[in-house]
């Protein structure tokens, strides 16, 4: 974390980051005029997010939805005392305006620990007032060859830390709502075919994501949450694991 970053010096950071490296992401935090920065783990960091979102964006082409799932990349949003940059994000047609949030955001993790992530997550889902509606995080292992996914979402729970300062039953809070553990699979070469090599062992499958949460309306008919199976999320990893050396 760098600080202090005044206004004025953020926009020419960001001025040096967008020209030679487009590899930062940035969160700012207006009040302590605070910025961190990111750093993507070259192209590892890339193809797992990428990969990911492609996968996404294949499976609503299938239902005749890919023209209305717009990819918005890592532009940044304004929270109510911060701003930050996803890794990526999608939007529906439906929010056509730059300032409209996207209604699912991935972030992508090698180095950086799976809590920084979950500040991530909560980050999203807090900051826009439920306007995003699901967060994915995935965190990589490259020594293990470990691809581990956790799904956030609002939702309303048990409260945890019923007091009789906070007697409510229930609390309505940032929630991982699913996770999924994909594992086992060594490196290949690119010319191996997929089916080839050894198979990765996915735990947790089906991840799902809901349709209306996507594109904030009821899905009509061939319309239907997007599912991603075992098999869809072992394709994935024989995708990326491949090229990773």
């Amino acid at each position: 974390m760098f600080s202090p970053i005044t206004q004025d010096k953020l926009k020419t950071i960001g001025h040096l980051r967008n020209t030679n490296h487009k590899g930062l992401r940035f969160m700012y935090l207006n009040h302590e005029q605070a910025l961190t920065a990111k750093i993507m783990v070259g192209e590892l960091h890339e193809l797992f997010h990428r990969e990911f979102a492609y996968m996404c964006r294949e499976k609503a082409a299938m239902m005749g939805m890919g023209h209305e799932l717009r990819d918005v990349g890592g532009r940044t949003f304004q929270g109510m005392s911060s701003r930050k940059e996803p890794d990526t994000a999608f939007k529906p047609s439906s929010r056509p305006l730059e300032s409209n949030w996207p209604t699912v955001v991935i972030e992508c993790g090698v180095s950086e620990s799976l809590t920084h992530l979950k500040v991530d997550s909560r980050w999203w889902l807090v900051n826009s007032l439920g306007e995003v509606k699901i967060v994915i995080l995935i965190s990589i292992s490259k020594p293990a060859r470990r691809i581990y996914i956790e799904q956030w979402e609002i939702a309303t729970v048990q409260n945890p830390q019923w007091t009789r300062a906070n007697p409510h039953d229930f609390v309505t809070r940032p929630t991982k709502i699913h996770e999924v553990d994909i594992a086992g699979l060594v490196a290949l070469a690119p010319a191996v075919p997929a089916p080839a090599g050894p198979a990765p062992v996915v735990t947790g499958a089906p991840l799902m994501l809901d349709f209306d949460k996507i594109f904030l309306r009821q899905p009509h008919q061939r319309e239907g949450n997007i599912i991603l199976t075992a098999q869809d999320l072992g394709r994935y990893a024989f995708d990326v694991w491949p090229f990773i050396q």
